[in-house]
This record gives C-alpha cells, structure tokens and sequence, in this order.
C-alpha cells in the first residue's frame, strides 16, 4: 500500500471512522512521505470528541 491508496483508504471509510467520535486523523511517518516498505508501521494521529478506550479504538482499524 502506498500513500495514496492509504489515504484513498480513509476517505472512502469516513463515516465509519467519524462513527467512533473521530474528530481529527494525521498520517505521519514513511507513509506520509510516501516512502513506507513492507515492513513500514502506520503512523497515525488521532483526536477523539469523548473518552475513548483502547479496545474501542482498536476496533476502528480491527474490524472484522
């Protein structure tokens, strides 16, 4: 995955994403710059309207 398909990615589930109280995403990092291989790790940051746990968190990029 590159960055562009990341981010397509993201659009494309943004409801989804804003249903779990999502209020801001960054991407930063090697996809960021578009320089990420296949051992690269997502970076991402992100700001939530209310309290959030971990495990809820988590179920937003885990879903199966």
């Amino acid at each position: 995955m590159n960055r562009e398909s990341l981010i397509n990615f993201l659009k494309v589930n943004r409801t989804i994403i804003k249903s779990y109280g999502m209020t801001y995403l960054a991407l930063f990092g090697s996809f960021a710059r578009d320089e990420a291989k296949a051992t690269s790790d997502l970076d991402l940051l992100v700001e939530f309207q209310r309290k959030v746990t971990f495990d809820k968190y988590m179920e937003v990029f885990f879903r199966r």
